[in-house]
């Protein structure tokens, strides 16, 4: 017997290695894509790195708030003041925020 596949809107969460930055996750995936700029390719040590958005008024955050830096005039990503993993990524003026794909169940 097979688990039903989750809805698109079901609830994920995930954060960092750490798991003092907890997040959930509720809405529709908006931009699922992957990102080969220099950032990325340094965040993730491979040629590119792959993220999914979710509706900004569906994020919640647990544990920690993470720490933010700034890789573009527009874009900030958050990441764990602890173990230092990323786990967030936000524009401004965003409707959304990209998750990288490092969730659990």
């Amino acid at each position: 017997m097979t688990s039903p596949a989750p809805t698109s809107t079901a609830a994920r969460s995930g954060g960092c290695l750490c798991r003092k930055v907890q997040f959930t996750v509720t809405g529709e995936p908006d931009y699922p894509h992957t990102c080969s700029c220099r950032d990325c390719q340094g965040l993730s040590g491979a040629p590119m790195m792959s993220w999914v958005s979710f509706p900004l008024d569906g994020l919640t955050w647990s544990g920690a708030e993470p720490s933010w830096h700034y890789t573009w005039p527009d874009s900030k990503r958050g990441f764990c003041p602890y173990c230092v993993m990323q786990a967030e990524d936000v524009s401004r003026h965003a409707v959304s925020h990209a998750c990288g794909l490092q969730y659990r169940k």
